[in-house]
């Protein structure tokens, strides 16, 4: 009889049940017993609406148990006297397994794997201790089979104690397709090659099964002495746990991309990036491992977090690594901590006079002064073009104190390689006792200080520098030796001719002795070269004017002759430079400046000139009266040489 059926008898008679028992405890039919008898109706209601909806959805259970393409068995292991497994009996199977195993259900059922005696084997078969581990264990366990020449994928667990349920998924197509596709193997790992990286194949147990070319050239083993080895060995002794538990996340599906070291034949630690898969390798469970060197990248991101850090210049901390360092020391147990703040005086007349690169050279020169005097617990950092900043941490102030002036000493005695200019650091400390101190503002303190010292230093510090330049500029002398005090003589003899004052005369003095500052900026060996000077050398040379300038406006007692020294260049037609002013525009100091220094250079010779008689220079200066010089200039400059 259908199930729906019997509830509704069921219903029926229940009902009439209770209206009998209503009546024949006397109880009213009304209201008493129609509501006695509609709570007894609403629960078995309720009762039946229950029971028809988990019988409707054990059916789909079973229908859909029924239907599954892989086979389900249920199993209860037995044990022999010793506590050994010795058989199983099958508690329940599915229409899949039956037609897996060739056994209808009811032939299996309650029967044991003896009593079926589908093996000649009396002995427990090793195989199944699989089966073992998970009915006492509890441990689900995955692993291959194969029955009736198929090859099935079994899924294990513990539905209860001493049971173990199975679940077999015919994998024997999938088989047959890695088995075709390993076939084609060599032309697969060919293309790994050709991509560089390296191809291993190791069992579950982490033995090498094989190896491409690639692995040979990188490590320096043949594939003959890699085999069998296991991969472990190819990992630092210290790497040995984490290189087995990454293992286990591959087997278990879990693989992990992760950057590891290989050991080379020859000692040589490799930094390598390995992507690692499961797979079957000619009909074994089988780990494979891309291995790609990865040794420039890693060098390159190493290089790239340096720099993020690291000024590129001076190699010292930047400003972006100084401020996260503040941020950090804050209210940190390294008090009390000072801050030195310094500054490289003269940056900008280095630019000027010897170019950016001389510059670049001086800043390193200032770097290396500062690290030379620190601790390794001292952070020194680049903050500004010219300006570095040194914590001092677990540094009170009278330590900080004498760091400074240690500082000061080596920079004072420094000479850097190539720099006419002597080294110059203005300097400021500050102290912060304790985190109630805030780091910014003694930051700001040993700043303000720092610039006090700039200042109060200033007019001794462009003394020297200013000394610095006119030492070179003697000791060089552009040209024959004792240039520079014949020409003052034949200026200031000029000078007196036209009634200069004292003051004009001074100037003029000055300007016979310093007009050609700006090329110590040029390389003396161009400037003795006595090859023909190139298009771009001349241009070089040419560019000393302008410099000249510069530096004069920045030392007050060359600013009275700065725009002499920048028109010293110019000739009475206009065919001079950098202005090309003409006649009378150009200022009278410079057109004598023009005729003495004419004839000093033909009577006293140059590298690239044999010197001329005064007779034949004084002739010369005639001829380029009007067009390189002013005629009256070379007229009385004549009269006096007579």
């Amino acid at each position: 009889m259908p199930l729906r059926r019997v509830t509704t008898v069921f219903f029926i008679g229940l009902t009439v049940l209770t209206v009998g028992l209503v009546l024949a405890n006397n109880v009213p039919l009304w209201p008493q017993g129609v509501l006695l008898i509609a709570l007894y109706g609403v629960f078995v209601t309720l009762v039946l609406v229950f029971f028809h909806r988990y019988y409707d959805r054990l059916q789909h259970f079973q229908r859909l148990y029924a239907a599954m393409r892989e086979g389900v068995a249920l199993r209860e292991l037995i044990l022999d006297a010793d506590g050994k497994p010795w058989d199983y009996r099958y508690l329940e199977v599915n229409p899949a397994y039956e037609r897996m195993s060739e056994f209808t259900r009811q032939q299996l059922i309650g029967k044991t794997w003896r009593e079926l005696g589908v093996s000649e084997k009396s002995d427990w078969p090793k195989e199944y201790d699989d089966y073992v581990d998970v009915a006492l264990r509890g441990t689900s366990r995955r692993f291959t089979r194969v029955y009736h020449g198929r090859y099935y994928e079994v899924q294990t667990y513990q539905p209860r104690p001493m049971q173990f349920a199975a679940i077999y998924t015919d994998i024997t197509e999938q088989i047959e397709a890695e088995r075709q596709t390993w076939e084609n193997y060599d032309d697969w790992a060919r293309l790994v090659t050709t991509m560089g990286d390296m191809l291993f194949i190791f069992d579950t147990a982490g033995g090498i099964l094989h190896v491409n070319s690639a692995v040979e050239a990188t490590l320096g083993y043949s594939a003959q002495e890699l085999m069998g080895k296991a991969v472990s060995e190819l990992h630092p002794e210290e790497m040995l746990q984490e290189t087995e538990v990454n293992m286990q996340e591959v087997l278990m599906g879990r693989p992990p991309t992760r950057a590891v070291p290989l050991v080379a034949k020859d000692g040589t630690l490799i930094d390598v990036e390995i992507r690692s898969t499961r797979g079957k390798w000619r009909g074994q469970e089988a780990v494979f491992a891309v291995v790609r060197d990865v040794r420039e990248r890693l060098l390159a991101e190493k290089r790239l977090r340096y720099l993020s850090l690291h000024d590129q210049l001076t190699d010292v901390y930047n400003r972006a690594f100084f401020s996260a360092e503040m941020e950090r020391l804050q209210g940190s147990r390294d008090y009390p901590i000072s801050i030195i703040m310094a500054d490289a005086n003269g940056l900008k007349l280095i630019n000027d006079v010897l170019g950016h690169r001389a510059g670049d050279e001086f800043l390193r020169a200032s770097a290396a002064v500062l690290r030379g005097v620190l601790r390794k617990a001292d952070v020194l950092a680049r903050v500004g073009g010219d300006e570095f900043a040194v914590i001092l941490p677990r540094t009170g102030a009278d330590v900080a104190g004498k760091v400074l002036e240690r500082i000061r000493t080596a920079s004072e005695s420094f000479g850097a390689e190539g720099c006419v200019l002597p080294m110059s650091l203005s300097l400021g400390v500050a102290t912060a006792n304790d985190e109630s101190v805030s780091l910014d503002d003694t930051y700001k303190l040993a700043d303000h200080l720092m610039y006090r010292d700039k200042l109060a230093e200033r007019s001794v510090a462009h003394r020297n520098i200013l000394n610095a330049l006119l030492q070179v500029l003697a000791e060089r002398d552009f040209g024959a030796l004792g240039h520079t005090a014949r020409l003052k003589e034949f200026c200031l003899a000029l000078g007196r001719s036209f009634d200069l004052t004292t003051k004009q005369l001074e100037a003029l003095a000055l300007l016979a002795e310093v007009h050609d500052l700006g090329l110590i900026g040029v390389n003396p060996t161009l400037l003795s070269s006595r090859s023909r000077l190139t298009k771009e050398e001349y241009g070089l040379i040419k560019q000393h004017s302008e410099r000249g300038l510069r530096i004069a406006y920045t030392f007050p007692e060359l600013a009275g002759v700065a725009d002499f020294i920048l028109a010293h260049h110019e000739r009475w037609d206009g065919s001079g430079y950098p202005l090309g002013i003409r006649g009378t525009d150009i200022p009278l100091e410079c057109r004598i400046l023009a005729v003495a220094d004419a004839y000093e250079v033909m009577t006293g010779g140059r590298p690239y000139r044999e010197p001329l008689s005064p007779s034949l220079a004084l002739a010369e200066l005639v001829c380029c009266a009007g067009r390189q010089f002013d005629p009256d200039v070379v007229e009385r400059f004549c009269a006096l040489q007579v």
